[in-house]
C-alpha cells in the first residue's frame, strides 16, 4: 500500500483539507479602491503574490491567469473580494503571512488564521488559491513559542482526541466529530505546520509530537481520561503516547493504522528489480523505499518507527482495530501483486489488534483507506463502544453485536 508514503496521496490530502471548508471565505483586504500601476507580476514570488491579495487597494484582473480557481472552481477578481470582506467581517483586519512547510501559508488576522495555497503560472499570475477552514484564534495555544489549533466539542468523559493522518488536517473528521459529541467530549487538532497551527522545529519524529499533543491538552485545560483515535500514520503518535502516559488513557481506536514494520514487509513482497517489471511497481517500490522526510510535516518515519516499536504491549486497554476493505493500490498494478499486498497489510492490522487482550479487529467493508469519510458511522460505531467500555470499567462487547450492522466484517 503506498500509504502512508509521502507524494501522491499527500498531496490530495493537503488539497481536501484546504478545500473542505474554506470556500465561502476568502482572504481579507481593504475595501477596492484604484491605485496606480505596480510591478509586472512576473517579479512577484508566491508569497509576494499572496500578500498583495491580501493589502492591496484593488484588485487587478491582470494580476490572475485565465482560468484563475479558488479551491478549484472559476473564479475571478469580483468574486475575490467579496470573500476579502466577509472575512474581515469573520476574522478581522489582516495581520501578516506565516510559512508552513510545503509551500503553503498561514493568513493571521485579528481573530483567527486561515491556510492558503497559492499557484502561480509562467507569467507570474495567481492560477489557483485555496483556502482552509477558518481557524479562531481562542482555539489556538502556545506550545512552545509556536500554537497548535485544538477544537472540542461536547461535555463527558473520557474525552476522544482524534488525530488525522500524515499530512492531513483536522477537518478530515468533519463528519465523526460532532456525532461523538453527543456522547462525550471529543477534541481535534492540527500537528504543526498543517490547517490552523504555527510550522514547529524540525525534523519531525513521533515524540516530539507526542511531546506537543501533551502540551497541548494541559495548555487548553483538556484533562484525561483520554480515548485516542488515530487514523494512518497517527496510530504511531497515539501509541507513543499511551506508552508515556498509560495513565491518562481510557482506550484506543486504530484506523487503518501504520505498522512500524510495513515499509520492511512490504518491500519484501514487491521483492529486487526485475528486468521489464511493470512501472507502477517499480515506482511504488521506489517510493515505499525513499526514507527522506515528507514535504508536508517533515516527519521521519524511520526514526518514529523505532520510537513506536519500543512501547510495547497495550494490556488489557480497550482497543478497536478498523481495516480498510477495497483494495488502494492501482487497478494497473498486477492483480497477484495487489492481492500479496493486501494480504500484508491485513497481517500488520492483525499485529495492532493483539496489542490488547482486550480488541476488537474489523474490516471496513464499503472503504478505502480513509474509512472515517467512506464509512463514518461505522468509525463513530467503534468510538462509542469504547467510550461505554471505558466509563463502566467493561470490556468491549463482541465485535459481532456492534459493527457488522455497520458494515463491517468481524476478524
Amino acid at each position: 500500500m503506498r500509504y502512508p508514503t509521502k507524494r501522491r496521496l499527500l498531496t490530495s490530502l493537503l488539497m481536501a483539507a484546504l478545500c473542505s471548508a474554506g470556500s465561502s471565505i476568502g482572504p481579507s483586504v481593504a475595501p477596492l479602491s484604484p491605485v496606480a500601476a505596480v510591478a509586472s507580476p512576473a517579479s512577484f514570488s508566491p508569497s509576494a503574490a499572496l500578500i498583495r491579495i491580501l493589502t492591496a487597494p484593488r484588485l487587478q484582473a491582470t494580476w490572475f491567469a485565465p482560468g484563475f480557481t479558488i479551491n478549484g472552481a472559476p473564479s475571478g477578481a469580483a468574486q475575490l473580494q467579496q470573500g476579502r470582506v466577509s472575512t474581515t467581517a469573520a476574522l478581522g483586519r489582516y495581520n501578516g503571512l506565516g510559512s508552513q512547510p510545503a509551500g503553503t501559508y498561514l493568513i493571521h488576522y485579528a481573530r483567527g488564521v486561515v491556510q492558503t495555497q497559492i499557484t502561480l503560472d509562467g507569467q507570474g499570475r495567481v492560477a489557483a488559491l485555496a483556502f482552509g477552514t477558518p481557524k479562531m484564534n481562542a482555539e489556538r495555544f502556545d506550545v512552545g513559542g509556536y500554537r497548535l489549533y485544538l477544537h472540542c466539542l461536547g461535555t463527558g468523559s473520557p474525552t476522544v482526541l482524534v488525530e488525522a493522518a500524515l499530512g492531513s488536517t483536522s477537518d478530515v473528521w468533519y463528519q465523526v466529530q460532532p456525532a461523538i459529541a453527543r456522547l462525550t467530549r471529543v477534541c481535534s487538532y492540527d500537528r504543526a505546520g498543517l490547517g490552523g497551527s504555527d510550522a514547529g522545529p524540525t525534523p519531525r519524529a513521533s515524540a516530539t509530537i507526542v511531546t506537543e499533543l501533551h502540551t497541548l491538552l494541559a495548555r487548553a485545560h483538556v484533562p484525561g481520561p483520554y480515548l485516542l483515535v488515530g487514523h494512518s500514520m497517527a496510530g504511531y503518535h497515539l501509541r507513543l503516547f499511551a506508552a508515556r502516559y498509560r495513565a491518562s488513557v481510557a482506550g484506543m481506536v486504530l484506523i487503518d493504522a501504520s505498522h512500524p514494520d510495513q515499509i520492511a514487509r512490504q518491500l519484501a513482497v514487491l521483492g529486487p528489480h526485475r528486468a521489464a517489471e511493470n512501472p507502477e511497481v517499480t515506482a511504488l517500490r521506489a517510493e515505499l523505499a525513499d526514507t527522506g522526510p515528507d514535504p508536508y510535516e517533515r516527519f521521519d518515519m524511520a526514526a518514529s518507527a523505532a520510537q513506536v516499536r519500543a512501547t510495547g504491549s497495550l494490556g488489557s486497554l480497550p482497543l478497536v482495530v478498523l481495516t480498510h476493505g477495497k483494495p488502494v493500490e492501482p487497478p494497473t498494478l498486477p492483480a497477484a501483486l495487489t492481492a500479496r499486498l493486501e494480504q500484508t497489510w491485513r497481517s500488520l492490522q492483525d499485529d495492532l489488534a493483539a496489542l490488547s487482550t482486550d480488541h476488537i479487529h474489523a474490516i471496513a467493508t464499503g472503504s478505502g483507506h480513509f474509512i472515517q469519510l467512506n464509512q463514518p458511522s461505522l468509525v463513530i460505531g467503534a468510538i462509542d463502544a469504547v467510550v461505554l467500555a471505558a466509563r463502566h470499567h467493561a470490556h468491549l462487547p463482541a465485535c459481532a453485536a456492534v459493527l457488522p450492522k455497520l458494515g463491517a466484517t468481524c476478524v
